[in-house]
């Protein structure tokens, strides 16, 4: 790339000239990212769906009110379609008709209570493997938060384990014990996965071979046999902000009501070090699949589930045949951290990347703010044009530094809100 900047447009400084382009278009405090088209179909689509073995810890049942209205009802576990059709030949109406409502490769399912239940916004699934530390700072913050709000009952906790680690499961059963964890599904893939694995895969790609199984199996669990209308995904090394349970009951009714959006994510890859510390208040449309904290509604993941791949489970997320032109609701500010520096993506992936991230310092009450432009996809984008029109060019020295890969001395950590 540099070099075809060079010979095009020789006598220009190419790390200038790329700077000033990130520039323009960061000072919108509305900024989306367009590497995909905004032009593809727009699609309403169907209801839920599941896989693998589990097992289940019960806590007590819990009931709470959600603003805004009643999700629609959840399906009877054990409910079952089939299908032998895959993502590549199939309408995503097809896809959804096609959903199967199987448990487990065998068809069990996890007993459907603790399940779903009225006015209940999500469940937060914390997905965890072998990370006992990173999985009780995320706990402990979750907790945190949903306590000082007086909203954990709107958002019932759940941690799916793969495998059985002994460390990982006193961290659950503390957390349990001390009511946050609604219950633990522990995910057993058969042996014979581990086998095609060993003959089939790399080592080093195997994680996510896991990690891809691991998602579908937690997904499947939460919208087929516990019945509920949207699910959080929040993995043991992500801390979360004060205000990210406000900011997802805030964008459950846009989801629930616009057929042109994907999903909503708490993450933004572009709050990085060095660059402006942005709007807090302010909230984006984006035509890339963020992850890291993100709710789905059950209805989508009936049309994923049916193509759900064997490793790579985001990239599938953000293929164009999947996401079909929709876009992900996503904060300018993000409100998660990553402090995963031990996981499938460590080293240079991640102090380039997510250790860059910063979060939110700042409490805003998403719930009690206008967001109709954002339910307005073409009035949207005519305001992101418009700003990006009259945005001036910032020059920033210090996003071009070393020093600022990691910012605050390598720890990523939110201030409580008063």
């Amino acid at each position: 790339m540099r070099t075809l900047l060079r010979r095009a447009l020789p006598g220009v400084d190419v790390a200038l000239l790329l700077l000033l382009c990130l520039c323009l278009a960061h000072t919108s405090s509305l900024w989306v990212q367009t590497n995909r088209t905004l032009a593809e179909e727009e699609t309403r689509l169907g209801a839920w769906g599941p896989q693998d073995h589990v097992k289940g810890d019960h806590g007590e049942d819990q009931k709470n009110f959600l603003p805004g209205g009643r999700p629609p009802g959840g399906r009877e576990a054990g409910a079952t379609e089939s299908s032998s059709e895959t993502i590549s030949s199939v309408t995503p109406e097809a896809r959804a008709a096609a959903y199967q409502g199987k448990g487990g490769d065998d068809g069990s399912c996890v007993s459907a209570r603790p399940g779903h239940e009225e006015n209940q916004i999500a469940a937060v699934i914390v997905l965890c493997h072998d990370r006992p530390g990173y999985l009780s700072r995320s706990l402990e913050t979750l907790e945190r938060r949903l306590r000082a709000r007086s909203i954990s009952q709107r958002f019932p906790v759940y941690v799916s384990q793969d495998g059985e680690d002994k460390e990982v499961s006193a961290v659950v059963d503390r957390f349990s014990r001390s009511g946050l964890v609604r219950a633990r599904w522990t995910h057993s893939p058969p042996a014979a996965f581990e086998e095609k694995l060993r003959e089939a895969v790399k080592p080093h790609m195997r994680s996510y071979h896991r990690i891809a199984r691991h998602y579908k199996f937690a997904l499947s669990t939460c919208f087929s046999c516990l019945g509920f209308p949207r699910a959080i995904l929040v993995e043991d090394d992500l801390v979360v902000s004060a205000d990210f349970f406000p900011y997802f009951a805030a964008a459950a009714p846009l989801l629930d009501r616009d057929p042109t959006l994907f999903a909503a994510s708490a993450w933004n890859d572009n709050a990085v070090a060095g660059l402006p510390r942005g709007d807090p208040a302010a909230l984006q449309r984006t035509d890339f699949f963020p992850g890291l904290g993100w709710m789905v509604t059950r209805r989508l993941w009936r049309e994923v589930e049916v193509g759900w791949p064997e490793a790579f489970w985001d990239e599938y997320m953000r293929s164009p045949h999947v996401r079909l032109g929709r876009q992900v609701v996503q904060p300018e500010v993000s409100r998660t951290v990553n402090i995963g520096e031990r996981g499938a993506s460590s080293g240079e992936d991640y102090h380039g990347g997510a250790a860059r991230v910063r979060g939110a310092e700042i409490y805003v009450n998403f719930v009690e703010r206008d967001l109709s432009l954002l339910a307005d996809r073409a009035a949207y984008r005519n305001e992101v044009k418009s700003r990006v029109a009259r945005a001036e060019v910032e020059i920033l020295d210090a996003f071009l530094e070393e020093r600022t890969k990691i910012a605050d001395g390598g720890k990523r950590v939110f201030r409580d809100a008063k």
